[in-house]
């Protein structure tokens, strides 16, 4: 289910002239911090959808090679006893230009996933600097014990006090930035008193990635002794691996690398967020609800659960709307998921009939109580949330939008069919996507 909490479509990284989040001060929906987390997101899933739908074209790719360069083999060339080839003279140049093209290929299929890996950690530490950024401008007294000190003619060099707070914000997060992943962490944990690390599973999976980017980056890939030992500092368990072996990135291995990052950015982002200022809680939880709720839509429910369960441990939720629609989602994560019995368990532990009706029908389709779903629906009405628009979209119905309860209820409240379209829908559509496309054609 979903909280409204005024999420903008934005990539997170807007700034005004100053270097400031664009709504630090300002009075937008939207939460710097939110924003932030919402163009971090946006970022790496990119990567995510996109290196599935690459890899199968290289392999193809690839298997045309070989093919290309084993039929000219079998065709033009002399083979032996032995499974050996004689090439001619003449064709020898044309081999060449066969064989080069298959290793360009085969380095291809290694290559460009290693690339999606340099890119994933580079958008999160584009993330580091833009939260850090929203937390400066948030809590601007952070800055006083900063060891960057502006000389007398810089100072005079500024046209306005918000220009020399921009500067010394912007070296502050460079600085930092220079900094290894786990040092950025100590600096935080230091700077804002509270414990980043503690219950994190993923930390481990979480410098290695950085770890295994960082040679990438630097060494082709191939182990060293730094690699070695910073993994095993921070739990890495390194058994299987030696220095001067070759790393590669396996579809598999990224999927594990997205999640960690994800985890460890959304929660980092969430835990600031709350310890500087613990009365924006409501806003925050409508955000992390946002944030999950998109990760059940796109079926990435291993990461929803995993940060739906890190939010359930809250000791203060914003209301109590908020606390049982976290409750609903998380549930719902485990369900798609193919947990069915922990989204029981979960379910079980709330009394949903005490709840408003919105609620209790969440619990009922989640439970597969479709009856109970369907007459809980028809008292809703047409006026009530969830509106028209929610049945399509809310994963937590899909299951249910495919039973004849639905069907019929959904006839019944709203006068048509489920799955007809209006004219002024259609409408609305074509206008949505007309501002997107003069946003994204402005944004170019």
């Amino acid at each position: 289910m979903k909280e409204k909490c005024g999420k903008n479509a934005s990539n997170g990284n807007e700034q005004d002239e100053n270097g400031a989040p664009e709504d630090a001060e300002s009075g937008s929906d939207t939460h710097p911090i939110a924003k932030a987390v919402q163009g971090f997101l946006c970022e790496v899933d990119a990567l995510a959808d996109t290196l599935p739908l690459v890899v199968p074209l290289l392999a193809a790719s690839l298997e045309q090679a070989s093919k290309d360069l084993d039929d000219f083999l079998e065709a033009r060339c002399e083979k032996q006893e032995n499974g050996s080839f004689i090439i001619p003279p003449d064709q020898y140049t044309e081999f060449q230009n066969f064989e080069r093209r298959s290793n360009r290929n085969v380095r291809s299929l290694q290559i460009v996933p290693r690339s999606f890996l340099t890119s994933l950690i580079s958008h999160y530490d584009a993330f580091i600097g833009n939260l850090l950024r929203a937390v400066f401008y948030m809590k601007p007294e952070i800055l006083n014990s900063s060891e960057h000190r502006l000389t007398f003619r810089e100072l005079t060099s500024f046209s306005s006090i918000e220009d020399a707070r921009a500067s010394v914000v912007e070296k502050e997060v460079e600085s930092l930035l220079r900094e290894s992943h786990a040092d950025q962490f100590d600096w935080m944990e230091r700077k804002f008193d509270v414990p980043l690390r503690k219950g994190l599973p993923s930390w481990p999976t979480f410098i290695e990635v950085t770890e295994r980017r960082n040679l990438f980056v630097h060494c082709n890939g191939i182990v060293s002794a730094q690699y070695l030992t910073v993994c095993k500092r921070h739990g890495v368990d390194c058994s299987k691996v030696a220095t001067g072996q070759e790393l590669q990135v396996t579809p598999k291995y990224f999927g594990l690398a997205y999640s960690s990052v994800v985890e460890i950015g959304v929660k980092l982002a969430h835990v600031l967020w709350r310890r500087l200022k613990p009365n924006d809680t409501e806003e925050a939880d409508g955000s992390l609800n946002n944030i999950c709720l998109d990760l059940i839509r796109d079926e990435k429910y291993k990461v929803a659960q995993t940060i739906l369960d890190f939010a359930a441990e809250y000791k203060n939720f914003g209301s109590e709307t908020c606390r049982k629609i976290l409750l609903l989602n998380l549930a719902q994560a485990y369900k798609w998921g193919g947990h069915e019995k922990r989204a029981k368990e979960i379910l079980a532990s709330e009394d949903w009939n005490a709840a408003a009706e919105k609620f209790e029908l969440g619990a009922a389709v989640l439970n597969d109580d479709f009856d109970s779903a369907a007459r809980i629906m028809r008292h809703i009405g047409r006026d009530s949330s969830p509106s028209k628009g929610d049945y399509k979209e809310w994963p937590i119905f899909k299951k249910f939008r495919q039973t004849e309860q639905f069907a019929s209820a959904y006839k019944d409240v709203f006068g048509e069919p489920f799955g007809s379209i209006s004219a002024s829908e259609i409408s609305e559509r074509k206008e949505a996507e007309v501002a997107d496309q003069a946003k994204s054609a402005t944004s170019a």
